[in-house]
């Protein structure tokens, strides 16, 4: 080793706040799956707190806060839960 430190790079879960317009942390998780695990346990966390039935959800109009998955090279992707089927 040449005394450089190595830096772990992680996968960042992050919350947005349809009414203040801000952005929150909500995790960071080694990798893609990890990442998305924790995203959908907060969608189930919102759905408790957020109800669809009276924030409109995650559909177009809905004002329930939005998850995004930052990947470790900065590009950003909302998630949503994977329709079944």
């Amino acid at each position: 080793m040449s005394g450089e430190r190595e830096v772990q790079v992680a996968w960042r879960v992050v919350g947005h706040d349809s009414f203040s317009g801000e952005s929150y942390d909500i995790a960071e998780a080694p990798s893609r799956d990890a990442a998305e695990a924790v995203a959908r346990a907060y969608l189930d966390r919102l759905e408790t707190e957020q109800p669809s039935a009276a924030s409109g959800g995650q559909g177009d109009g809905g004002i329930q806060d939005r998850i995004y998955i930052l990947t470790p090279d900065g590009q950003r992707h909302r998630y949503v839960r994977p329709v079944e089927g």
